[in-house]
């Protein structure tokens, strides 16, 4: 989530986020989901249409119907109904991106675990099949973006996302091995190692990649440096979580934070970032800290902004995340 923030506020060289920050995120779900039984495909889709959809519809519903008046009050056009069939729809370019409303993150969340039900349920001991089950979600992956426009409530990213969601639920041993406390040189040869690949992946693509959008130039390079990336970060964030936790100070709080709320968080900064990019623009705040500084503005600004937004969302309106009541 920390590295969601960086790259919206327009970090300088976020290309090399760009390569791996979303993968990380759908291998990061399939790491940490839980071994249990999974319940019948109708109570999961019940479960997971609670968790991700309802928000994606309310918060997606309330954002254009704010951007509506906003432009109304301004005499902007701005086409309702357009944007309304988008977020049904899951799809872009109906009105401009900023103004859309489209999470595009939930309905790709959402339609990867549906596509992964079978696998999970009846198949999640075997491994021939999760590779098999991979290798065909990437291939289903390229094909929309070369020859077959799936874009349908995200079906196009889903495949990709699914692929990275069944990658990250076969690296449970990575757990056995970044609880280990003592400091490993190799670690850091690895993480060396990683993000080299990551830079050269990404000087080399023959676009920067935006999975919001299906794209990712050179599908080799993508998938490299993608879990090149991933992996690196994985060990950074082992060494970054044991130093933060030895006196559990203000930045622990907040990273942890970030981790437990990161869907509402995902929600929230967009917005916050759409007010106050403008705002300081206007206010000539760039030009005053130069473009290094400002993204360190923009950061801070759409961290500590959204932290009570969220937090009234959390404790006021649970339900509006598919969360019960305290």
């Amino acid at each position: 989530m920390l590295i969601v923030l960086l790259q919206h506020s327009g970090i300088p060289k976020s290309v090399f986020l760009l390569a791996f920050h979303m993968p990380l995120f759908f291998f990061l779900s399939g790491l940490i989901v839980s071994e249990k039984k999974l319940p019948s495909f109708w109570q999961y889709i019940q479960s997971k249409f609670r968790r991700l959809l309802i928000p994606y519809f309310l918060f997606g519903f309330l954002t254009i119907s704010i951007w509506a008046l906003i432009n109304y009050a301004t005499g902007e056009p701005y086409d309702y109904c357009m944007a309304s069939i988008g977020i049904i729809t899951g799809q872009y370019g109906f009105v401009p991106p900023a103004q859309s409303g489209i999470y595009w993150f939930l309905p790709t969340m959402f339609t990867a675990d549906i596509i992964l039900y079978p696998i999970n349920k009846y198949c999640k001991n075997n491994l021939m099949i999760k590779l098999a089950g991979i290798l065909l979600l990437m291939l289903l992956s390229y094909a929309s973006t070369h020859w077959i426009d799936l874009s349908i409530f995200a079906l196009d990213k889903a495949f990709v996302g699914a692929a990275f969601i069944l990658l990250g639920g076969m690296s449970k041993s990575l757990f056995k091995y970044i609880e280990i406390k003592q400091f490993d040189r190799k670690d850091v040869l690895f993480i060396i190692t990683g993000l080299i690949i990551v830079v050269v992946t990404a000087s080399i693509n023959t676009q920067q990649v935006r999975m919001f959008a299906n794209e990712y130039g050179n599908y080799g390079c993508f998938i490299l440096g993608a879990v090149a990336g991933i992996l690196s970060m994985i060990f950074i964030g082992k060494y970054l979580y044991a130093l933060l936790s030895i006196k559990k100070a203000f930045l622990y709080k907040i990273v942890m934070w970030d981790g437990y709320n990161s869907l509402v968080l995902f929600i929230v900064h967009i917005n916050v970032f759409q007010i106050f990019h403008p705002l300081f623009l206007e206010l000539g705040v760039k030009s005053i800290l130069g473009p290094y500084m400002y993204w360190t503005a923009l950061i801070v600004t759409m961290q500590f902004v959204s932290i009570p937004i969220c937090n009234i969302i959390i404790h006021y309106i649970p339900w509006s995340l598919g969360l019960k009541n305290e």
